[in-house]
């Protein structure tokens, strides 16, 4: 036994096209507007390197010595060392040394902590004294960025930022701790 249909019943497929039309536009309106919000910008970041040789197994041409600058991020602040170049008397904490022979739980930061509390680091006089390495350095693009195994990411990416204007490479490095 069959029922019959009705003639106000309407048989046959369900129309999604009007459906889909606005889903697309939405998606289409979504990724448009999403631009708007997202800024991309890139960073010169240097990674270390491991056994890269040369095709003919020579060692590289001596170079001169360049100023190997290193900014150390502690809990008592930013450590400034270089070797191999000069730094002005801004950044004279440890400049002289060799920044693989800084332990910074002995020796003062070159740039203190504000107030004496840990991690809250002073990017502007930060910036200032990079700005000062940058004019006696005019040929130094590069330095080592040695973030503390505790300090934030954000605290690593400011770093970065207020540094950027004097020196535009960043390669990370660890500090070996006896």
């Amino acid at each position: 036994m069959r029922r019959k249909a009705h003639p106000h019943e309407h048989q046959g497929e369900l129309n999604i096209v009007p459906y889909l039309d606005i889903m697309v536009n939405l998606v289409m309106f979504m990724l448009m507007s999403m631009t708007g919000f997202v800024s991309f910008q890139m960073l010169n970041v240097n990674l270390p390197s491991i056994g890269i040789s040369n095709s003919n197994d020579q060692p590289p041409p001596p170079t001169e010595e360049k100023l190997n600058l290193t900014v150390i991020m502690a809990p008592k602040g930013f450590y400034i060392a270089a070797k191999g170049g000069t730094l002005p008397p801004s950044a004279t904490g440890i400049a002289a040394g060799d920044a693989a022979s800084v332990n910074p739980g002995e020796t003062q930061p070159t740039i203190p902590t504000k107030g004496g509390v840990d991690y809250e680091y002073d990017y502007d006089k930060l910036a200032n004294v990079m700005g000062e390495i940058r004019k006696v350095n005019p040929g130094v693009s590069q330095y080592y960025l040695s973030p503390d195994r505790m300090a934030k990411y954000d605290s690593v990416v400011k770093t970065m930022d207020c540094v950027r204007p004097a020196f535009a490479d960043v390669a990370f490095a660890a500090l070996k701790m006896n």
